[in-house]
C-alpha cells in the first residue's frame, strides 16, 4: 500500500480515557483525521475533546446484558472507512468477563470487514498478567486468550520491555508483531491558583496527603489509611484527602471494609476528606497542584504495565510516594518518586519524612526522555505507516 500522508484512524476507548485523549491531542497535531469511538458512560473527558479533525461517539453500552460491541462497533467502523483501527486492550476490556470474553470476536469481525475496507488493527495491551502469577485454571484461560488476541491484530503495542519479554518468553508471541511505544507523560499544566483551592477544600494552612484514581482494594487504601494514624502523631496539622470513584466490580461490603476505619476513628474522620465521584481533569489537576505529597501504594505486584497516574503528575514535580510495585518501575530515574517498602510501618515513616522536606523538584527533559505525548504521538502514527506499507499483511 502507497504512503498515506493523513490517515483516518479510528480509536475504541473502552477503557484509559485520559491515555485515548493525549493521545488524540498529539495525532490531531500532526493534521490526522480521528473517530473515537466510547462506551456511553457520561462521564468522562474524552467527550470534551474538540479539534476539527476529531469526532467523538458514544458507541455502545459497558456492562450491558448482551455483548452489542460485536455489532454496533463493526458498524460504526464501516461508516467512516478508516486505514486504522487502534483499540486500547485491557483483559476486562468491555466490562464483566462474560462481556469482555468475546473481545477476540470482534477482532475476528473487523477482519471479515476489512475485505470491503481495507484498514489495519492495532491493540495497545496496556496491562499484562504472567502466566506464572496465577493459578492453573486462570492460565489455561489467560493462554489461549491473549494468543488469539495478538494473532487477530496486525500490531501490538507494549509499554515496556517488560511486557514484551512476557508475551515473547510466556505466551510465545512472535516479537516482529510488537512494537515497544512508552507510556506518555504530561508535560503541560494549567496555570493554577493553589491557595484558593485550599481554601475550597477547606484545607487552608495544612499540609496535604492525596490519594487519587479509581478506588479498589489493590490500590493500598486500607494500607495509606491505618499508616496515616501513625503520620498524625508526627504531623498532627496534616489532612488525607481521597479522590476518585469505585471501581465498578466492588461489592458494597468492600466499600464499606475501606472507609470503616475512618468512620470507627476520631482522628481519621477530623483528617479524612473524601471526593467521591468521577472527578473532570482541570478539577484533579487543581487538587493536585494543591497537594503536598501523593501517595500511592499499590498492592497488586503481579500485573505489567505502567500506572497512568503517576505518568499523568509526575512532571509536576511534587513528591510521589509509591510501593515497589512493577506499575511503578518506569518511573525510577525520576527522583521525585518515593519507593517504599509495601507494610504499614514503612509506609507511615516514608510518608513522615517525606511531609518535612515536601519540596517541589525541578525536573528538566532529561528527566522525561521520550516519553513526552508528542514523541508518543509520532511513534505511533510511524507504527501505523510502517504496517500500511507492508504488502503481506493477513486478510
Amino acid at each position: 500500500m502507497k504512503t498515506i500522508e493523513n490517515l483516518r484512524i479510528c480509536l475504541l476507548s473502552p477503557s484509559r480515557w485520559r491515555y485515548t485523549k493525549r493521545l488524540v491531542d498529539g495525532l490531531c497535531a500532526l493534521n490526522q483525521r480521528v473517530f473515537v469511538f466510547v462506551d456511553k458512560r457520561k462521564s468522562s473527558d474524552i467527550r470534551n475533546i474538540k479539534y476539527p479533525k476529531c469526532s467523538v461517539k458514544q458507541s455502545w453500552r459497558q456492562n450491558a446484558l448482551l455483548p452489542w460491541y460485536l455489532i454496533k462497533l463493526p458498524l460504526d467502523i464501516i461508516k467512516v472507512q478508516p486505514h486504522i483501527v487502534h483499540i486500547q486492550f485491557e483483559y476486562l476490556v468491555f466490562g464483566r468477563l462474560f462481556i469482555s470474553i468475546f473481545f477476540p470476536l470482534l477482532l475476528l469481525l473487523l477482519r471479515l470487514i476489512r475485505t470491503a475496507t481495507d484498514f489495519r488493527i492495532v491493540l495497545t495491551m496496556h496491562s499484562l498478567i504472567p502466566l506464572d502469577k496465577v493459578k492453573s485454571f486462570e492460565r489455561n484461560l489467560l493462554l489461549p486468550y491473549t494468543k488469539m488476541v495478538v494473532r487477530l491484530s496486525d500490531k501490538v503495542i507494549v509499554h515496556t520491555k517488560l511486557a514484551k519479554e512476557v508475551l515473547v518468553k510466556t505466551y510465545g508471541v512472535d516479537e516482529n508483531k510488537l512494537d515497544i511505544i512508552p507510556h506518555g507523560v504530561e508535560t503541560r499544566f494549567p496555570s493554577i491558583h493553589i491557595q484558593k483551592i485550599k481554601e475550597k477544600l477547606n484545607l487552608n494552612g495544612k499540609k496535604t496527603v492525596l490519594h487519587f484514581g479509581i478506588i479498589r482494594t489493590s490500590k493500598g487504601l486500607n494500607k495509606l489509611l491505618s499508616a496515616f494514624k501513625k503520620v498524625l502523631c508526627a504531623h498532627p496539622n496534616v489532612s488525607l484527602l481521597i479522590v476518585g470513584w469505585f471501581h465498578e466490580y466492588l461489592t458494597s461490603l468492600e466499600m464499606r471494609k475501606i472507609f470503616s476505619s475512618i468512620e470507627t476513628n476520631d482522628a481519621l474522620k477530623k483528617h479524612v476528606k473524601a471526593l467521591i465521584g468521577y472527578v473532570p481533569e482541570d478539577k484533579l489537576y487543581q487538587i493536585i497542584s494543591s497537594s503536598n505529597v501523593i501517595c500511592l501504594p499499590y498492592t497488586e505486584n503481579y500485573v505489567v504495565g505502567v500506572s497512568g497516574a503517576v505518568a499523568d503528575i509526575v512532571m509536576w514535580g511534587k513528591p510521589v510516594v509509591v510501593t515497589e510495585c512493577i506499575k511503578f518501575l518506569e518511573f525510577k530515574r525520576f527522583p521525585n518518586v518515593i519507593f517504599t517498602p509495601d507494610d504499614e510501618e514503612s509506609l507511615a515513616d516514608t510518608l513522615i519524612k517525606t511531609l518535612k522536606k515536601s519540596v517541589r523538584t525541578n525536573l528538566d527533559a532529561a528527566h522525561l526522555g521520550k516519553c513526552s505525548w508528542d514523541a508518543v504521538a509520532e511513534k505511533t502514527l510511524s507504527c501505523y505507516h510502517t504496517i500500511l506499507s507492508r504488502e503481506d499483511h493477513p486478510q
